[in-house]
C-alpha cells in the first residue's frame, strides 16, 4: 500500500513542469513491467527495502535460531565478517540486492540479544559518550576522503564505511540510553507515529537533496548540516500529516498505519 502511494505521488509530481526536471527518467516513459517493479520490487519508497529484507529474514528465522543455539556468538562474528565483502548481499537481481549481510547481521544481533537474554543497557562514563561522538565525527569525514580517492569496492573504502557504521551503532545506541536516564525518553506521544514517520519521511528526504544538491552544489560540509536539518523538518511534517490524517480521515490512517 504505501509503496503503491508513493510511486502514484512520485508519478503526478513528475507531470508538473517546475518539478519536473528533477527527475532523470520520467515514470511515465518506462514499460509497465519497469514501473511495475519500481512500485513494488525496488521501490521509490526506498526504505521499504528492509520490509522486503524483513520478509525473507522472518522465513529463515528457524535457521538463525539453531545457529545462535549451537554457534553462540561465533555466529555473529561470521556474518559480521560477510559485511567486509564486496557484494553485499547472498543474491543480486536486476539491480536489487536480497538477502542482504547488513540487515542479517542486525536482525540477529536482535535476535541474539532476546534468545540469550543479554543485557544491552549501557552504563559507560560521560567521557565514553564524547569520546564516541568525537571518534564517529571524525570518521565520518574521512569518508568524504576516502570516497574521492578510492573505488567504493576497494577494500579501504569498504572498511572505512564499515568502521564508520559499527562506531555509528556504538555512539547511538550508548548516547540513547545516556540521554534516557536524564530525561525518561520512553512512552513520548512521538512514539506513536513512529511507524508512519518511517514509511512516509524517505521520499521526502530524497528530494530535499536533490534541490540542495541543484540550488547549492555537491558541497559536502553543507550537504551533511542540511541532511540532518532535513531530518527534522521530515519527522515534523511527517506528524503533522498523521496527526491531520488521525483528526480527518481516521479510517485512512487506521488503515495506512494497521491500527498501530
Amino acid at each position: 500500500l504505501w509503496c503503491g502511494l508513493w510511486f502514484l505521488i512520485v508519478y503526478a509530481i513528475q507531470f508538473i513542469p517546475i518539478l519536473s526536471h528533477f527527475f532523470e527518467e520520467p515514470l511515465h516513459q518506462m514499460p509497465l513491467w519497469k514501473q511495475a517493479w519500481l512500485a513494488f520490487v525496488d521501490p521509490i519508497n526506498y526504505t521499504f527495502w528492509f520490509i522486503r529484507e524483513l520478509i525473507f529474514y522472518i522465513w529463515v528465522t528457524p535457521l538463525i535460531y539453531l545457529a545462535i543455539k549451537y554457534l553462540k556468538f561465533y555466529f555473529l562474528i561470521f556474518l559480521c565478517a560477510l559485511l567486509f565483502l564486496e557484494q553485499p548481499s547472498l543474491f543480486y537481481a536486476n539491480n536489487v540486492y536480497l538477502f542482504q549481510y547488513l540487515g542479517l547481521f542486525s536482525f540477529t544481533c536482535g535476535a541474539y540479544t532476546s534468545i540469550t537474554k543479554l543485557n544491552i543497557i549501557s552504563n559507560f562514563k560521560t567521557s565514553t559518550h564524547i569520546l564516541s561522538v568525537v571518534i564517529w565525527g571524525i570518521c565520518i569525514f574521512l569518508n568524504f576522503y576516502v570516497r574521492d580517492a578510492y573505488e567504493e569496492t576497494d577494500m579501504i573504502a569498504i572498511l572505512c564505511k564499515r568502521i564508520t557504521m559499527f562506531v555509528g551503532f556504538f555512539t547511538v545506541w550508548t548516547m540513547y540510553d545516556f540521554i534516557n536516564k536524564r530525561y525518561e525518553l520512553t512512552n513520548k506521544p512521538l512514539y506513536g507515529y513512529r511507524f508512519f514517520i518511517y514509511a512516509a519521511h524517505g521520499v521526502a528526504l530524497t528530494y530535499f537533496t536533490k534541490i540542495y544538491v541543484k540550488y547549492i552544489g555537491e558541497n559536502d560540509i553543507i550537504l551533511l548540516g542540511l541532511f540532518f536539518i532535513s531530518s527534522v523538518l521530515a519527522t515534523l511534517a511527517c506528524v503533522w500529516c498523521a496527526k491531520l490524517l488521525q483528526k480527518t480521515t481516521p479510517k485512512v490512517y487506521a488503515l495506512l498505519t494497521g491500527s498501530r
